[in-house]
């Protein structure tokens, strides 16, 4: 099985305030490095589903935001 350099940065869309589109941004970020006990999955790409964008209007749920 052939290893795979775990690269140092990611791209990431990051929400910054609910409702305003305008605020989820795509940033550099760390690549987190998995513990014991832990795996780093490579995500290609990830589909958008209904419940995505009622999160990002803020009436699916809350939490807080970086």
């Amino acid at each position: 099985m052939p290893a795979f350099e775990i690269p140092s940065h990611m791209r990431a869309a990051v929400l910054r305030a609910y409702d305003e589109l305008d605020k989820l941004v795509i940033e550099e970020r760390p690549v987190p490095r998995p513990h014991a006990g832990e795996v780093l999955i490579r995500m290609h790409a990830s589909p958008i589903h209904p419940s995505d964008l009622a999160f990002l209007r803020g009436v699916y749920f809350k939490k807080n935001l970086p």
